[in-house]
């Protein structure tokens, strides 16, 4: 009868509930770990790969054992671009750092990423860790955005299509606190692959040039807004 004397790494991971559903411009917290295996003392190398959807805050921290590690001192990371505009982020962990932890032992690694204007209705983030000569099968985490199709018609719902209006849209807003909140709940937005009769507006990201809040349907019967939250509700007026 032959024992395996050591066993491979574990790997977990997943994003805050609370943004699992994400507008334009929102920050997911997302939570990798890392469970040791028996026997361990050689370096770790864990990927984490974004899809083009998503920014990399550059912002993680990482804990052995409880205990807060020191980039380039205990594990190094590297930022590299991957195949369909993709973020590829690769952490190595020093064979000391592995070695140092007890069985069932957990690196945990937390940092934070945007949503930003290449967002698509899914957008994924997937890791897997490599020891010695094995590979995790990894794990995938999904964060979704939603679009909005309005319409104006003629008395009723099943009326002659209109064209000639213009709105603004707020987020989490009341209808008797809109007014006093439009600063900081009003919704950027910019237009996005116009079409005849139809005007495509996608949530601006932060900082974007020529952003604007309303929605012009001067020239067309339909108007669709693409990167909201699916957990908001948004208002127009």
């Amino acid at each position: 009868e032959v024992v395996e004397k050591n066993t491979m790494i574990t790997d977990a991971k997943e994003v805050d509930a609370d943004n699992a559903s994400m507008q334009i411009g929102d920050t997911a917290t997302y939570t990798i770990t890392l469970t040791d295996g028996k026997g361990t003392n050689k370096e770790a190398v864990l990927t984490d790969t974004m899809s083009a959807g998503l920014t990399y805050n550059n912002d993680a921290t990482v804990t052995a054992g409880g205990n807060t590690l020191t980039k380039d001192t205990h594990y190094t990371v590297a930022v590299s671009n991957g195949s369909d505009d993709a973020t590829v982020i690769t952490y190595t962990f020093t064979p000391a750092v592995i070695a140092g932890l007890e069985e069932n032992g957990k690196i945990v690694v937390t940092y934070t990423a945007t949503l930003n204007e290449k967002a698509s209705a899914e957008e994924t983030n997937t890791e897997k860790v490599a020891y010695s000569a094995q590979e995790t099968a990894g794990n995938t985490v999904t964060v979704t955005s939603y679009n909005l199709t309005i319409q104006k018609k003629a008395e009723s719902a099943d009326g002659e299509s209109l064209m000639g209006a213009q709105f603004e849209m707020y987020r989490d807003v009341t209808t008797d606190t809109i007014d006093t909140t439009a600063a900081t709940n009003l919704v950027q937005i910019n237009i996005a692959n116009p079409a005849a009769n139809t005007v495509y507006y996608r949530v601006a990201a932060a900082n974007e040039q020529e952003a604007t809040t309303t929605i012009d349907m001067t020239a067309a019967y339909d108007a669709v807004i693409y990167g909201l939250d699916g957990d908001s509700t948004y208002t127009l007026r």
